[in-house]
């Protein structure tokens, strides 16, 4: 596929996405920003729902995790490529590929990739090798100061800022409060249990949502616990506790700056 194979649109997308990813945070906030460049945007939780609403509906574009349970994001295209000659732009979303990787995910069957977490700037220079559009202009803004290292208000503050403001990001705050737990509900049960495969499913999952809500220290701590169970099978009592504490930290950190938020009236 080439650019020239596709319309040319001027300031907005006018085309059909399909955003496909198990974690409801990582879909709502590809969403936002794909109906910001001025996308239709359709979502899926699974590779089967994403085989079964591609049949259903004319897409332009598709944003497909590769590691879900059950049929995976490369399985999908596949399937779909078989059944259909002419079919749309699949583009992987993945944290375990990079860019550099090239021939990798063309192998896999997809004509392009963007590394998680998902950001405008990631996604306007993938979309800008395909289709012609102004994208947006970066609004200008104060960036947020606070304490600790579990966010990168910098980061955070661009995204506040291109998401419609402080009162929309809220949502997406509480949104990630409420996955963090319940992940860890799971984590805790897993740990119990001793169940090593469970641990390293939903500590992938917490990190991918976490470099999502630019919370890079948390996702940093993740990581090392993450690699650490992968290469020695288990981990320690005391580093789940240190997990768990950050987790606390974290939320704490998020709801602070909720309330300083409200209290100047967005």
């Amino acid at each position: 596929m080439s650019k020239n194979e596709f319309p040319s649109v001027f300031n907005k997308l006018k085309i059909n996405a399909l955003v496909v990813d198990e974690m409801e945070l990582n879909r709502d906030l590809a969403k936002k920003m794909l109906e910001d460049f001025g996308c239709t945007v359709t979502e899926a939780d699974s590779g089967e729902q994403a085989y079964e609403l591609y049949f259903q509906n004319a897409f332009d574009v598709v944003f497909m995790d590769l590691q879900m349970p059950g049929k995976t994001g490369d399985q999908v295209v596949s399937d779909i490529k078989k059944q259909l000659a002419n079919h749309a732009l699949f583009i992987a979303l993945s944290a375990n590929l990079m860019e550099s990787e090239t021939d990798r995910f063309i192998e896999l069957g997809f004509d392009d990739f963007v590394s998680k977490p998902v950001t405008y700037d990631k996604l306007k220079d993938c979309l800008s090798k395909w289709y012609d559009f102004d994208g947006l202009n970066n609004s200008n803004s104060d960036f947020l100061e606070g304490d600790g290292f579990l966010i990168d208000y910098h980061k955070l503050s661009q995204n506040v800022s291109l998401m419609g403001g402080e009162k929309v990001f809220i949502k997406f705050i509480d949104k990630f409060l409420q996955e963090n737990r319940i992940i860890w509900e799971l984590l805790e049960a897993a740990f119990h249990a001793e169940d090593r495969e469970a641990l390293l499913s939903n500590i992938h999952k917490l990190s991918g949502i976490s470099t999502s809500m630019c919370a890079d220290g948390y996702y940093e701590l993740l990581n090392a616990v993450y690699q650490t169970l992968k290469q020695k099978g288990e981990i320690s009592e005391e580093e789940m506790k240190m997990l768990h504490t950050s987790s606390y930290q974290l939320e704490d950190d998020f709801e602070k700056l909720k309330l300083s938020w409200q209290r100047k009236g967005f």
